[in-house]
């Protein structure tokens, strides 16, 4: 799932993100991403980490049942999509983040669909 960051006047390249967002101060890094999750999508959801690097950088993984309804909680974004990976691939700007996205789908992969 993408969402799409309302625009501030030119729609700008990195337009299209999946959920992501910074931690509270103290805040457990898990924690963060099932909050920023929640906050963005109105999803609740396990999530999973692919890469955790320091206590500056997370990436992380959930899954949610087909037709799960998402609701945009705050005016930050305008719409969302559920697209496939190479779509999400091409969306995603900059490059680090369509990058993300390929490692979850290795990590996925590689433990044989486990996780997702």
């Amino acid at each position: 799932m993408l969402l799409h960051r309302t625009p501030l006047g030119e729609e700008e390249d990195w337009a299209w993100t999946p959920p992501s967002g910074a931690r509270l101060p103290g805040e457990d890094i898990y924690a963060c991403a099932r909050r920023e999750l929640e906050e963005e999508a109105g999803l609740v959801a396990e999530v999973r980490p692919v890469a955790v690097t320091g206590v500056d950088w997370a990436l992380f993984v959930a899954a949610v049942e087909p037709g799960v309804r998402v609701v945009l909680q705050d005016v930050e974004h305008d719409r969302y999509a559920w697209v496939p990976v190479p779509e999400a691939l091409r969306r995603c700007r900059p490059a680090v983040v369509a990058d993300g996205i390929a490692r979850a789908l290795a990590r996925i992969e590689a433990r044989g669909g486990e996780g997702r």
